[in-house]
């Protein structure tokens, strides 16, 4: 049940398993947004109510989603989520923790293309990781994802 805090965590863990529901449920997609009110309370219960359930059948999930978070979050929280995404670098966080942190901010940012996400990853990794995986012949414009996540932990875990 998502009960509309404002937590980025929270809510993507919410917007996937969503997805997971109708999706191996087999949900038709005109019932999609009915069903998942049931998993509502709060501001994003209120919000369903107030604005979604006279018309649930023509809401998109993608739509219904957005709605409830601006809904549940403060007007700004797109534009600090922003500021913060661009500034975001490994650190002192694991390749499998920053990995995670980047895929919320992908959620809650939207429109982050595959090539502008495996950027991200690649540049936000220390040094020391991004130049073993140049030697493994990855590139950041032509591999995957999962592929410089799972290189890049095992050169973690190597160091």
């Amino acid at each position: 049940v998502y009960n509309s805090t404002p937590d980025t965590n929270i809510y993507v863990k919410f917007v996937q398993d969503a997805r997971d529901y109708v999706t191996n449920g087999k949900v038709e997609c005109t019932k999609h947004v009915r069903y998942i009110s049931h998993f509502l309370s709060g501001q994003a219960l209120v919000f369903y109510n107030t604005t979604v359930s006279r018309s649930h059948m023509e809401w998109s999930l993608k739509r219904f989603f957005w709605g409830i978070f601006d809904y549940c979050f403060p007007k700004d929280f797109h534009n600090i989520q922003r500021g913060e995404f661009k500034r975001s670098y490994q650190g002192s966080l694991t390749v499998r923790e920053y990995a995670y942190e980047l895929v919320v901010y992908f959620e809650i940012l939207g429109n982050v293309s595959d090539v502008k996400q495996v950027d991200k990853l690649w540049n936000g990794l220390c040094k020391d990781i991004q130049s073993e995986l140049w030697k493994t012949y990855l590139d950041p414009k032509s591999s995957s994802w999962d592929e410089v996540l799972e290189v890049a932990k095992i050169i973690e875990k190597a160091n």
